[in-house]
């Protein structure tokens, strides 16, 4: 009888029929001194994802979990998908892994050195590593990713937490959800508020090795081909970090101030006049910003004429624009 794990991989799935072989041997390569599984949720693939999970699960009974799906739980929008991985994790659970059905793992040691890691240091919450890319359209490795950044003020400049690294403690995880209920905030992306928090309420550790494979490919939740794309994925990712700022009491002018860079370029791009009267309203209260900021702001409006005569009054007497 199998011994309950200590650890549970999350992972899911969706249309990954030419990837998820290549993840769920990693998972299969792992070499750990104690017990873990992998629960793979499939969102109800229309292609053969579903069948290859189950064609795992049949051979490696005790390390693959499936849930396949009748019905897409991601559309709802309602919670339900993280609802369904939770009650699949058993009580013994201590930490938690991820990594989706598109990406994959390649040392067959990683849990082992992460779970040491954060058994040996109590006081961190979570530890990571970085990764390379793979850019599926071009058949080439791109830029690696992933670069230590241990505290709130450095994850709020910039994400370098590939999510297909962190083993964290479910404990934290939990504590997260109860907290902040992400589901109400309509994020576009669940994995960047937590890090925040964890960064928070605990210390992140960084593992300076190469743990695994990022897929780029156009179907991506967070990569896009186009600039207007890009830009909301941004915009998110900053309304996320300003949240976090003002829940935690730390200034939220930089972030501010680069939120209303995107929003500007997104009005120009899509001449959004609802969203370039939120600018102006926002550059209404650069007054009381260190130059600076104020210079950031100066800088984008000239990138973008039609937006600084749309404004001009507004800037001028703000920005002391002669």
């Amino acid at each position: 009888m199998m011994k309950a794990p200590l650890l549970a991989i999350r992972c899911l799935t969706y249309n990954h029929e030419p990837y998820i072989r290549q993840c769920l041997e990693g998972f299969i390569i792992q070499k750990t001194s104690f017990p873990f599984i992998a629960i793979v949720h499939d969102d109800a693939s229309t292609d053969k994802t579903a069948e290859i999970i189950e064609e795992y699960a049949l051979k490696y009974p005790d390390i693959i979990k499936p849930i396949l799906e009748k019905e897409n739980q991601y559309s709802k929008h309602d919670g339900s998908l993280g609802r369904i991985l939770n009650n699949a994790i058993p009580e013994s659970v201590k930490y938690i892994a991820m990594c989706e059905g598109d990406d994959y793992w390649i040392d067959p040691n990683k849990l082992q050195k992460q779970v040491d890691f954060l058994e040996s240091n109590p006081e961190f919450g979570m530890v990571y590593g970085k990764v390379h890319t793979w850019l599926q359209e071009e058949n080439k490795f791109g830029k690696s990713f992933g670069k230590k950044a241990h505290t709130f003020e450095e994850l709020v400049r910039y994400n370098t937490i590939p999510t297909l690294t962190v083993v964290l403690k479910y404990n934290l995880q939990q504590q997260y959800l109860d907290e902040i209920d992400p589901v109400t905030k309509n994020w576009k992306m669940g994995d960047y508020p937590m890090w925040l928090y964890i960064s928070k309420v605990s210390k992140i550790g960084f593992i300076d090795e190469y743990l695994g494979t990022y897929r780029i490919n156009t179907v991506s939740a967070s990569h896009f081909k186009d600039r207007i794309g890009r830009l909301k994925f941004q915009m998110s990712a900053l309304e996320i970090a300003a949240y976090m700022c003002n829940r935690f009491c730390v200034d939220t002018r930089l972030t501010n101030a680069r939120l209303l860079w995107c929003n500007l370029e997104y009005a120009s791009l899509t001449s959004d006049k609802e969203l370039l009267v939120k600018v102006q309203n926002g550059i209404a209260s650069i007054s009381l910003w260190p130059i600076s900021l104020r210079v950031i702001i100066l800088k984008l409006l000239y990138k973008h004429p039609s937006m600084y005569l749309n404004i001009k009054k507004t800037v001028k007497s703000i920005l002391y624009i002669p």
